[in-house]
């Protein structure tokens, strides 16, 4: 891992944490699984994010997430966090063995390794409010299987053009958001981006 980035990664899982709870609190449901992207190269290494396109259970949902990793891999991301909700990828997934536990995964990866912030969190009372429990890493933990995908389809690095992928994310119903100082970049530091190892 890259220790100049690790602010921004903080900064991400902090920020993750206070979006899954406004939303539990306000409808009782979490964020769609997503990406976020960073750049070591990059003056403002916090490119953006990729959230998911709504999915259907089973086969769906595992093309859509392993899909997240099309966008960091356009760009050569060199770190990607990527977040859900255990229990409601797991159901989406039609995984066996739930009931699952409630939590916020935070998979936080470079090109050769990740590390796994669980965020546990209980429901309670009514209207419901999330209750957090302390936070657990897990250097190297086991993925679910898109996840995984997501990862290795990311660190092929693909060399294509980035605003044709973003548009094809968009009309398949992924929702882009560009940092705002990457929107307003210049043309030569953008194609300077796709030249980067």
């Amino acid at each position: 891992m890259d220790p100049a980035l690790d602010a921004l990664v903080d900064a991400v899982e902090s920020g993750s944490v206070d979006l899954a709870d406004a939303d539990l609190r306000r409808d009782g449901a979490v964020p769609p699984p997503a990406v976020h992207l960073l750049h070591k190269h990059l003056r403002q290494p916090y490119v953006g994010s990729v959230a998911s396109r709504p999915f259907r259970r089973g086969a769906d949902a595992a093309a859509a997430v392993t899909a997240l990793g099309l966008l960091p891999s356009v760009v050569l991301a060199t770190r990607v966090v990527v977040v859900w909700e255990y229990s409601d990828l797991c159901a989406a997934l039609d995984l066996p063995g739930g009931p699952f536990p409630l939590g916020l995964v935070l998979l936080d990866a470079d090109l050769v390794e990740h590390v796994v912030r669980w965020h546990p969190f209980q429901l309670r009372g009514e209207p419901v409010r999330p209750e957090w429990g302390p936070v657990v890493r897990h250097p190297g933990a086991q993925l679910p299987a898109p996840v995984a995908e997501l990862l290795a389809l990311w660190r092929e690095l693909r060399r294509q053009d980035i605003a044709e992928t973003r548009a094809e994310l968009e009309g398949a119903g992924f929702v882009v958001t560009w940092a705002a100082d990457l929107a307003a970049s210049t043309a030569a530091e953008q194609r300077d981006l796709t030249r980067r190892d």
